[in-house]
């Protein structure tokens, strides 16, 4: 996914750790309350101007709802403006526990208002910010008038309470009082420096109440010395702009002006093109801020990554940025209407195909237009936008791209999921772009993507979900190629890595979830120096469960059957050697190790595979040892980060066998192994330290005798979790002698902080 509209659709995803409580705000919060607790008042408007907290309330209160059992289950949607009621019906129906599958769209409507209607739990829905009234039965299925369904809208507009029949609550801004609260809690006044005399109440007044503004300002302004405040004051008493928005124009213009990276400043702009409340993933404004800097032949990717990572965590420190869902940042409406009014005259959102387009333009969005532009003045423009909606074909000539000889960044996609649109036209229609650094597509029907090789700029390319017919040999003139992601895509013919690894300047690759042409397996890719990657991540399979489980992790790399054949040796070691995260399956012929070290990555007295978070290996029959070390005197440092082991149908007889040093498994919280036939023991050629082990998980290892020496049984004072299933030959857990294992001393000791034992 690359781009995704903020709807949540359950509480429990929306905690309310920023939702400060004030005096005034309670005494609203509890009129909400009690009205969708109203058995004769079923539709609460909750109505306030942009940056009045209308949304943290309305997540609170459901909260509260739920917490208190006043309701079964919270669906929480984003109207926004313009709606798009076809994908809020779809978020709707996966709220309701529905199942899209075979169902018409022309049906959701009617399917929606059975379920409702037919339900015999409470439910709540919440439509946040609505700008106009709409039919709720026509456009979402959702009964105006129900019972066992409360209704809350959040809104700008009295009139749309009004026209839609709602019970309205006001909530007004912050009093000054309240104001200087929520200033005080973000710049942290106690540590400012002395002789403020009054400016941060002078400061507060001049934010309108208005809480998104208050933080802002307090962020720019925290451990900020005297000289700064005297200068932010004088800031705000001199700014005149339109009333509607003088207060919050102010605020944030102040903190946009003192933000220290220029890069900061561009992406700030970047993102109020996108539509409001959309969220947008890191990865994509980290690619657009690269593709705006300048960058040659020599120059190195990753340095140039860091720092638009860092201008984006500026805007997040901010608050300019909020954080969304995992790797995804949003930009709060108020915020965004500022940052539209400061570039007005650079960046266009061109949301309605009736709108003017401007003149001179640098950042530009075109956004679900039936009549696509064509004659407008390209020749400023470095970033381009398109987003299509479910279009039948993307058709664009050859004089579309033709004047826009300063193009830096294009991102082409079609927002409809799960659907190719045809776009064969494309490619023809770049050639022009002579400066181009950054291409980004996504669900399209892309064809010969061959010509791309003339654009010998372009230093970042990522096809998400496309259809290609190879990765071509014209990739090789791509000099300033740096960044490669191909993302769930059909490849038609020949293997790509044949052409990946021959891209030595290459520093970025992602490889995950494609099709291909998979029926020549007769050898293993036999293509000269292996790629020296700073991140990666190569997989057959979606890894997101790994990330959720272990974090984020850069360099990831998962080899079964599928791609096995693909990988050249040299280049499959050098990826096992400096993967966080390694997973192999399959019975791979082609390659037959029975050791991690030194098999695949050889022993070397610097230490080894010291990077690896994760180890997951799979029928692997060859497998007797991950480590063996028998024939190596003093030992090898490898695994020395390992969070978290999972064997499963590997023939190992142990984890390791020869002399490690200290501090190896010491980071392991999780460990899992099935299927193990030939197991006897675990780490039995030593004492280690397991003193992070929260889980350990055995299930079918008819060979295993005993676990743990005494002496690594010792260190499991964090063990939370031990389960063990048929293991028909087990003797016991900890091997000693008179069974002293059993006793009351040794079982508080050791498992003394253990929830569960299943054995």
């Amino acid at each position: 996914m690359v781009f995704s509209r903020a709807n949540v659709l359950d509480i429990r995803h929306l905690p309310p750790q920023d939702y400060i409580h004030f005096e005034s705000k309670e005494l609203k919060f509890q009129d909400l309350l009690k009205a969708l607790q109203d058995e004769n008042s079923n539709m609460i408007g909750l109505q306030g101007i942009g940056g009045a907290g209308k949304t943290s309330m309305a997540k609170e209160v459901g909260y509260k709802l739920k917490e208190s059992k006043s309701i079964h289950k919270f669906i929480f949607l984003v109207v926004s403006k313009p709606p798009d009621f076809k994908k809020i019906r779809g978020e709707l129906v996966k709220g309701l526990g529905l199942s899209l599958e075979e169902v018409k769209e022309e049906e959701l409507s009617s399917i929606i208002f059975s379920r409702i209607i037919n339900n015999n739990e409470k439910l709540l829905i919440i439509l946040d910010d609505v700008w106009e009234k709409f039919d709720l039965i026509e456009n979402l299925g959702i009964p105006s008038r129900h019972k066992g369904c409360n209704l809350l809208i959040t809104t700008r507009s009295s009139r749309v309470c009004k026209e839609m029949g709602c019970r309205m609550i006001e909530l007004h801004m912050l009093n000054n009082k309240e104001a200087l609260k929520l200033f005080d809690a973000h710049a942290k006044l106690n540590n400012s420096p002395r002789g403020l005399k009054g400016m941060p109440e002078k400061i507060v007044e001049h934010c309108g109440g208005i809480p998104v503004a208050i933080v802002a300002i307090a962020r720019v302004l925290k451990s900020q010395p005297t000289p700064v405040w005297k200068d932010a004051l004088k800031t705000l008493e001199d700014h005149v702009v339109d009333q509607d928005l003088n207060d919050a124009y102010k605020c944030l213009k102040l903190s946009y002006d003192n933000l220290k990276n220029e890069k900061a400043k561009e992406l700030f702009l970047i993102s109020s093109l996108f539509p409001e409340d959309y969220q947008v993933p890191i990865q994509v404004l980290t690619k657009i801020g690269t593709g705006l800097g300048s960058f040659g032949e020599n120059d190195i990717h990753h340095l140039a990554r860091s720092e638009v990572d860092g201008a984006i965590m500026e805007l997040i420190d901010s608050s300019l940025l909020l954080h969304g869902e995992y790797e995804y940042v949003k930009m709060h409406d108020l915020v965004r209407d500022v940052a539209l009014k400061i570039g007005a005259k650079d960046i266009q959102s061109l949301i309605d195909s009736k709108m003017r387009i401007k003149e001179n333009l640098r950042y530009f969005l075109i956004w679900n237009n039936d009549d696509f532009p064509t004659n407008f003045d390209g020749s400023k423009l470095e970033v381009l936008l398109i987003i299509l909606d479910d279009s039948e074909e993307f058709k664009v000539s050859c004089a579309f791209f033709k004047e826009m000889m300063r193009l830096k960044v294009l991102v082409l996609f079609d927002n409809y999921y799960y659907t190719r649109t045809p776009a064969l036209s494309l490619m023809n229609s770049l050639q022009s772009l002579k400066d181009i650094r950054t291409l980004i597509l996504k669900n399209l029907d892309l064809g010969d993507i061959s010509i791309l090789g003339d654009l010998l700029s372009l230093g970042t390319i990522w096809f998400y979900y496309c259809s290609i017919n190879e990765l071509p040999s014209e990739f090789l003139k791509l000099k300033m190629l740096r960044s490669l992601e191909v993302e769930r895509c059909k490849i038609e013919k020949n293997n790509p890595f044949e052409v990946i690894e021959r891209c030595s300047q290459l520093e970025e690759l992602t490889f995950v979830d494609n099709w291909f042409d998979n029926e020549e397996k007769d050898a293993i890719s036999q293509n000269g120096s292996p790629l020296t990657l700073h991140r990666y991540c190569i997989s057959s399979k979606d890894l997101s469960g790994y990330f959720e489980k272990y974090g984020s992790m850069s360099r990831c790399i998962r080899i079964d059957d599928q791609l096995s054949h693909l990988v050249s040796e040299a280049t499959f070691k050098q990826l096992v050697r400096r993967a966080e995260l390694l997973i192999l399956k399959g019975e791979d012929a082609q390659r037959i190790w029975k050791n991690l070290i030194p098999d695949i990555v050889a022993t070397d007295d610097r230490g080894m595979m010291n990077d690896l978070i994760v180890l997951h290996l799979s029928s692997c029959p060859y497998t007797k040892f991950p480590i063996y070390t028998k024939d190596h005197d003093y030992g090898v440092a490898a695994f020395r980060n390992l969070v978290g082991i999972h064997l499963s149908k590997v023939e190992v007889e142990d984890l390791c066998h020869g002399s490690l040093p200290s501090g190896v498994w010491e980071q392991l919280e999780i460990m899992k192994l099935n299927g193990c036939h030939r197991l006897q023991s675990i780490l039995s050629n030593g004492n280690y330290n397991l003193c992070h082990l929260k889980s350990l998980q055995l299930e079918d290892c008819p060979m295993l005798v005993t676990v743990f020496q005494p002496s690594t049984a010792r260190s499991l004072m964090e063990l939370e979790k031990l389960t063990i299933r048929d293991c028909s030959a087990l003797e016991c857990i900890i091997q000693v002698k008179n069974n002293i294992a059993n006793s009351i001393r040794w079982r508080s000791c050791i498992f003394g902080n253990v929830e569960y034992i299943l054995v």
